[in-house]
């Protein structure tokens, strides 16, 4: 829940948090394509005026993106019954992105009755319509036997699925089960694979976020490739302190198995 004015100026509420989570959260992306459709740079009343008109017309990405306001309590805290019904509705329409926060809304029990199985089967519909964080969740769940039997063998797919597609969590995920030997045969030499995977992938993201926001000429994206460490249109050059911990860890992990 999102309640402090530090970081988010009043009546700027909404596009300044997606910005700042727009590496981490699906949902942003889906922000910054409606932007590109029509959401005024505005006040966060217009910006909520204009995802309901959507809303309504039956838009299910602005339908979405208005579950994930309530969701976050950006603007309108304690509202997690409406994000959660809006969840579904985008979800029953297949949004991938929709199945998976709803998915999320199950396993925390927000908005309503927490069940691992139904969790379960949210992330497996935006699993197999190739959502990474989806696949991510699912096989982490076979991994623990979490609201679905164990799996060792479904674990290691979901998880590979993801990771083929770049999602560092399931990189590290598989690094780690092949490290201690968790739900698969202990192997250094996977270890290593999948810890080096996960710093490159960690660095490429910041390198495509700075490259993407090159070619935007919205305000907006100049700001997020500002976040990147570097103006529009130049070579990444710096990365923020927490994507330098983050790559240096990984390379680390893989470092040390290796000697």
């Amino acid at each position: 829940m999102i309640s402090s004015d530090q970081f988010f100026p009043p009546g700027q509420r909404i596009a300044s948090w997606f910005r700042l989570n727009r590496r981490s959260n699906s949902v942003s992306d889906l922000f910054f394509e409606l932007a590109e459709r029509g959401i005024p740079c505005g006040t966060d009343d217009q910006i909520l005026s204009w995802l309901e008109k959507r809303d309504e017309a039956g838009d299910l990405e602005a339908t979405t993106v208005l579950a994930k306001i309530y969701a976050t309590g950006i603007v309108r805290p304690g509202h997690m019954d409406m994000a959660a019904a809006l969840y579904r509705k985008a979800a029953d329409g297949d949004v991938a992105c929709a199945q998976y926060w709803l998915g999320i809304c199950y396993e925390m029990g927000e908005g309503v009755p927490g069940s691992a199985r139904e969790a379960a089967s949210w992330f497996r519909r935006a699993a197999e319509q190739g959502d990474a964080p989806a696949c991510t969740k699912l096989g982490n769940m076979y991994r623990c036997g979490n609201g679905i039997p164990r799996s060792s063998e479904e674990a290691v797919r979901w998880l590979t699925m993801a990771a083929d597609r770049g999602y560092v969590p399931a990189c590290r995920s598989l690094a780690m089960m092949y490290e201690k030997g968790d739900s698969v045969p202990r192997s250094k030499e996977l270890a290593i694979e999948w810890y080096q995977k996960a710093a490159d992938n960690a660095d490429n993201e910041v390198k495509e976020r700075a490259q993407n926001a090159a070619h935007r000429s919205h305000k907006a994206a100049e700001e997020i490739a500002g976040a990147a460490g570097q103006e529009a249109g130049e070579g990444v050059k710096d990365l923020r302190p927490v994507d330098i911990a983050e790559i240096l860890e990984f390379k680390l992990y893989a470092e040390a198995l290796g000697g």
